[in-house]
């Protein structure tokens, strides 16, 4: 980080349902097997990397602390925190936000199963996060042609074509200055909105910039099963570039 020095938690959401991995009820695909290891643990791996994040807020299913505890044990800095999700994305990264710091400025939000981050991703959507002191997302431009369509008696009818120039697919981490947060998400609670993406609440409460910085389409989220094929294909070519 070449910013000022700015107060930075991380809060790594590990909770998520992972229904569409089709697992056994008692599992969590953060726990899968990817390359050898737990997928939980490359993302926990690349953020201690990262000496500008101050603590490292892990959310997962209370049944899944002690698994977590396990993949840090080996880490004496004491600066993580294990704590339970919500039912929705939502509540679980303000269960994150009323754990953080007091003295955190900006919360790092990132989903663990994005399990190829990079360091240099993480640190390039921090920087623009506090240059814009608001709020910076990873994002990359959208490949495919996008339409949106309607059911209408069991079939799938286009309603509309989108122009795929200003379509970007959005990743993680999004990075918000944590009052900035706070206020949006007050605002949230009081009207009884719930919101599937973080940045989303800074556009819907606020006039303030939300910059999307270019990432990488490696920054693959494990969403299903065929998903790991891919992933560990990708790990195997970082490894040989790095020889």
């Amino acid at each position: 980080m070449t910013k000022d020095t700015k107060s930075i938690s991380a809060i790594i959401l590990a909770s998520g349902d992972s229904r569409r991995m089709k697992l056994e009820c008692e599992n969590s695909k953060i726990f899968m097997s990817i390359s050898g290891k737990p997928c939980l643990s490359y993302s926990l791996n690349t953020f201690r990397e990262c000496s500008f994040i101050k603590e490292f807020i892990v959310v997962c299913k209370d049944k899944d602390k002690q698994k977590v505890k396990s993949l840090i044990e080996d880490d004496k800095s004491n600066c993580y925190k294990i704590i339970t999700g919500g039912k929705t994305r939502q509540e679980s990264v303000f269960n994150g936000f009323i754990n953080s710091s007091k003295y955190t400025d900006y919360l790092l939000i990132h989903d663990a199963a994005r399990c190829l981050i990079t360091k240099e991703l993480i640190n390039k959507v921090t920087l623009s996060a506090i240059k814009s002191r608001s709020c910076a997302i990873l994002g990359v431009p959208v490949k495919d042609t996008i339409k949106v369509v309607e059911t209408i008696e069991n079939e799938n009818i286009v309603k509309e074509t989108k122009n795929r120039d200003s379509l970007w697919q959005i990743q993680t981490p999004q990075v918000i200055r944590k009052d900035l947060y706070r206020f949006c998400i007050k605002k949230a609670i009081k009207e009884n909105k719930v919101f599937t993406d973080d940045s989303q609440l800074i556009e819907n409460y606020t006039d303030a910039k939300v910059c999307v910085v270019l990432g990488e389409y490696d920054n693959l989220k494990l969403t299903t099963r065929e998903d790991i094929c891919i992933i560990e294909s990708l790990l195997k070519k970082r490894n040989h570039k790095k020889i």
